[in-house]
């Protein structure tokens, strides 16, 4: 792959529905040939973020949402629900596919950055580790702990995106707000905890920057890229606000018939249930393949 110029932009701590549409923005306007291939960092205000035909009143507790100030998010991709806050390092990566290896289809893709990651991480004394199909984790004597990410193709346009757990700073708040299969989580604390680790629990020493320096490092080596940090066009930030307007006018985060109870993605590995007490509450349903723009990401 030839050397070519990318953007890198790295942006202050906005609101769930911000970021959500954010993706979505900068792929069309890609598409558009308006701008050009993306590396996004992002913070995040306290969000719920579910997927694309998951159940909102089962996964979800809109009450505790509302008394905790949480966003709630619907987003393009399928998936299990996430918690995200400012403990967490976001990326996403958006660009069309013929930039990348000739022939790569997306679940290889989805495996090449996950290495990426792992390469980062690990260059920060993170011992990190590739899990089929898209995840990174890390093992904590027996147990193990992930982070991971996913991909979505859209047309001609590629977009991963990943979050790793920098920090665990509401853990009550993610109790209160997530919900599995109708029922809330409380009583099984301590399992969910044992599989919810922190960066800093493996390098202290390191803040979310030097995590965003060597991810962005790690991408333009593997990927031949020269990285120049830019803003966001207004077009993009115009083209948001237009998304978040006909979301609303269509009732984008209400539930449909057929959208199921899909759980939290942090709790399942390859589709299989991390926190064994939880089963009997489970859905039986694995996390969506990856051909429906799974996630299925757990972070640490």
């Amino acid at each position: 792959m030839k050397l070519n110029e990318w953007r890198l932009i790295d942006l202050e701590k906005e609101n769930g529905l911000f970021n959500t549409n954010l993706d979505q923005a900068i792929k069309e306007e890609i598409e558009l040939g308006n701008s050009g291939p993306t590396i996004l960092f992002t913070e995040w205000e306290p969000t719920v973020s579910i997927g694309r035909s998951e159940s909102l009143s089962k996964d979800v507790n809109l009450e505790a949402c509302t008394s905790h100030n949480v966003g709630v998010v619907r987003r393009l991709s399928g998936g299990n629900s996430v918690y995200l806050d400012d403990g967490y390092l976001v990326f996403s990566i958006i660009a069309p596919m013929n930039t990348f290896y000739d022939r790569m289809d997306k679940t290889g893709l989805c495996r090449d950055i996950c290495d990426a990651v792992v390469s980062a991480l690990r260059k920060l004394n993170i011992p990190a580790e590739f899990h089929k199909p898209d995840n990174v984790i890390v093992r904590n004597g027996k147990g193990v702990q992930t982070i991971g990410n996913s991909g979505q193709r859209i047309g001609e346009i590629f977009y991963a995106h990943g979050s790793i757990r920098y920090e665990l700073k509401n853990f009550d708040v993610f109790l209160d707000v997530l919900k599995v299969n109708g029922y809330p989580i409380h009583r099984y604390h301590e399992e969910i905890r044992s599989v919810l680790g922190e960066v800093i629990s493996f390098n202290s020493k390191i803040n979310k920057e030097d995590i965003k320096k060597e991810l962005a490092l790690s991408f333009s080596e593997r990927y031949g890229i020269k990285l120049r940090k830019k803003d966001l066009t207004d077009r993009e930030i115009e083209r948001v606000e237009l998304i978040g307007k006909e979301q609303e006018r269509d009732y984008w985060l209400r539930d449909e018939e057929t959208y199921k109870t899909k759980g939290i993605c942090y709790l399942f590995l390859d589709g299989t249930n991390l926190v064994p007490s939880l089963h009997p509450i489970l859905p039986y349903s694995k996390p969506s393949p990856p051909e429906e723009g799974s996630e299925l990401h757990a972070t640490t």
